[in-house]
Formats: structure tokens, sequence, C-alpha cells
């Protein structure tokens, strides 16, 4: 009778080398981090100086106060080129554009313009009526509602979660159609016990991600 013999199945074999340990740490470090990236853009917990709301008695008080503050931040001086800047200290951004804004603006025309202006998708109601009669004023009346800003607390189901300013600047006087840079301000109200939060979460997920490697692949 003849006999007849299974073959043995292959088993798997592993090799080991330097190459491959490399590539496995930066792979593993490398997901690990990344729930820290935030921090290229984020200030570390504990180095962000807190910018102090007074109390104000009026929204123009309020709106004169935030936007001298954020006006000392980011200017000419201090953004001589940039389009875009970030204060690290304060976690404030900033963002400026030039446009040749002309008097007496048609209102069929007024979202055209608005859509141009820095921080245009976060107007809030007041903030997009107060540049409407910005735009369709004439020069006389232009000129009697200076200096030209407007602030705004940013909130989400009634809670504060920053403060905008919008202001005007103008760079070139002309007879029909001025110039001027549109600022656009963003104070994002984090107190240090929400970024410590933030710290312990990003932390957390990192630990996490790190035991499924050890459980899942490596043990």
């Amino acid at each position: 009778m003849t006999k007849v013999h299974a073959t043995r199945p292959n088993e798997p074999t592993v090799r080991l080398s330097r190459w491959s340990v490399a590539y496995n740490v930066a792979f593993v470090v490398n997901l690990a981090t990344t729930p820290f990236m935030a921090y290229l853009t984020e200030p570390l917990p504990g180095r962000i100086a807190q910018v102090h709301v007074p109390e104000w008695n009026s929204f123009q008080e309020y709106t004169d106060v935030m936007a001298t503050y954020f006006h000392t931040l980011f200017n000419n001086t201090t953004m001589p080129y940039e389009v875009v800047k970030q204060d690290r200290t304060t976690n404030t951004f900033a963002e400026r554009v030039t446009m040749e804004i002309p008097f007496s603006i048609p209102e069929s025309q007024v979202q055209g313009y608005i859509s141009h202006m820095a921080g245009s998708p976060y107007f809030a109601e007041g903030v997009e009526a107060y540049m409407t009669t910005f735009l369709t004023s004439n020069a006389s009346s232009r000129a009697a509602i200076k200096p030209w800003r407007i602030c705004q607390h940013q909130c989400l189901v009634g809670i504060n979660f920053g403060e905008f300013c919008y202001w005007l600047d103008e760079v070139e006087d002309g007879a029909n159609s001025p110039r001027y840079e549109v600022w656009a301000v963003n104070y994002p109200s984090e107190t240090p016990q929400i970024s410590w939060f933030k710290f312990i979460f990003r932390s957390v997920v990192s630990t996490y991600v790190l035991r499924v490697f050890w459980t899942r692949y490596y043990r």
C-alpha cells in the first residue's frame, strides 16, 4: 500500500535587520506623536498669555477696547509683508486684505465686496450690517463713522469661544475709489484649564496607540 505523506506548510519566518527596526520605530513614533502635531500651530500649555477682556458698559466701549488692543498686536509694523499671521504669545490670529472700495456701492453689489473681505465667513449679523453701511455710504457719511471698526463675540449654543474684531485702515485716498486695508483678528478664548485638558487628552490617545501596537503587533 502506497503511503501518502502530507506536505508540511511553510512556516512564516521573521527576519530582523537594522533597517526593519529603524522603519518600525519611525512608524510607531509617527503615529504615537500625531495627536501632538497640533502644537505646531498651538502654544504649549502654560505658555499662553491670557487676553483680559475688560468690563464694558456698552457695545461701543467693548469694540473700542478690543480693537485698540488687537491693533497693537497687528499693524503695518508687526506685519509689514504678511497677509496672515499668528501671535504665538496670545494665540491670536490676524488676516489682512487690501481692497479698493468705492463710495456709494449699490446694495446689489454689497455681497460681492463682503465676500472678498478678511474674515468674511465669520461675519455675524451685526458685523455684516456695519460693513453694508460702510460700503453703501458716500464720502461724507463714511467719514462720519470713523474709526471703522467693530467686534463680536464668537459664541456657540450660548458659550463664548473667543473674540473677533474687524477694522479698516485707509491706505490711499482716492476721489472715487479709495483703497483700504481690511483687518480681521481672531482670539480663541482658551483658559489654562482647557489647554491642559487638551494636552492630557492627547497624551491618553498616544498611550492608547502605543498599547494597541504592543498588544496586537509586537508582543
